[in-house]
């Protein structure tokens, strides 16, 4: 299948849905979420189908759609997906590191604990981290001038001793249709900056569009450094729990499946993926769920990076 016949498959099959999820609305019926998308195969694309219960395959629209292009879609059932901070300290949790470095353990002072994607530049000059709203702004719930501490509360972090940043910028989330979960907080001391340095070099500029099932990696505060696969692109619908009665849907999302095991977990929200071949930034890496990957793993959502960055115009340190 051509990326357009793709495309053109996805929004017949998201618009039928949606005639379905009405009907089922009046009708009292429980709902289940369903996200949308475009498989990069060897050769050509396909339909990717993520929903949160088998029970979703058998809605009429859905019915439909399979029994018509079933060679051409990738159905798997995801479960639910969580936005991934931490709740718990783990084993070994690190300290205040004496230079930041993407992966290392952030969050605003009443988050638990997320990633510190990278190091930004913005048009004044200065230095910031880049995460995720729910990381560096607690998911709407700060204000800009709070402080960011690295670690994280949960790791430890106290804001008498702990403070590397001040929040600057948030992108404020919307019920539905959002296509980012970005926040940006400007290093109080850019002598602590380690760079964007990752196993693989150093990270480079941002892919502006991802249509291949690139080999992907990524440094997070939880998992440290994983490798995996971009499965599907163009990801509508993406409905994600970010706990305390929030959830939000996002559209354009870029999934990744790990090649060995989890890509993340929870505390690596935030974290920037990039292709391993170049270190070129794909993703900012901000929820999960619990099933859907190989061997009983969950997949990994992102952000698309090119458009995180434009949004906060800013440009990679």
């Amino acid at each position: 299948m051509e990326l357009g016949s793709a495309r053109e498959l996805k929004i017949e099959l998201l618009e039928g849905l949606s005639r379905t999820t009405r009907a089922a609305s009046a009708g009292g019926a429980e709902q289940s979420t369903v996200a949308v998308g475009v498989v990069p195969r060897r050769r050509d694309f396909g339909v990717a189908v993520r929903v949160s219960s088998a029970g979703s395959l058998r809605l009429p629209g859905m019915r439909d759609v399979l029994a018509r292009w079933d060679d051409d879609t990738d159905v798997r059932v995801i479960g639910p997906v969580h936005a991934l901070t931490q709740a718990n300290r783990p084993p070994g949790a690190p300290g205040s590191p004496r230079q930041l470095r993407p992966g290392a353990s952030v969050a605003h002072v009443a988050v638990t604990a997320g990633t510190l994607g990278g190091f930004v530049r913005d048009a004044d000059g200065r230095v910031l981290i880049l995460s995720n709203n729910h990381v560096l702004a607690d998911t709407d719930r700060a204000s800009v001038g709070d402080a960011v501490l690295s670690p994280g509360p949960a790791d430890g972090g106290r804001l008498d001793v702990d403070r590397v940043a001040t929040l600057s910028f948030f992108r404020r989330f919307s019920t539905a249709g959002n296509l980012l979960d970005l926040a940006l907080a400007v290093v109080d001391d850019p002598e602590r900056v380690g760079g964007n340095s990752v196993p693989e070099g150093e990270l480079s500029s941002a892919v502006a569009q991802v249509l291949d099932g690139i080999a992907v990696g990524k440094v997070g505060r939880t998992t440290g450094h994983t490798t995996g696969t971009v499965t599907a692109v163009e990801l509508d619908g993406v409905t994600v729990d970010y706990g305390r009665g929030d959830a939000f849907t996002f559209d354009d999302c870029l999934e990744v499946e790990g090649d060995t095991g989890p890509f993340s977990a929870g505390g690596d929200s935030g974290s920037l993926v990039y292709e391993r071949s170049g270190a070129a930034v794909l993703g900012l890496l901000f929820a999960g769920s619990t099933t859907g990957g190989a061997g009983g793993t969950g997949l990994t959502f992102c952000n698309p990076a090119a458009l995180a960055l434009e949004a906060a115009g800013v440009t990679l340190l």
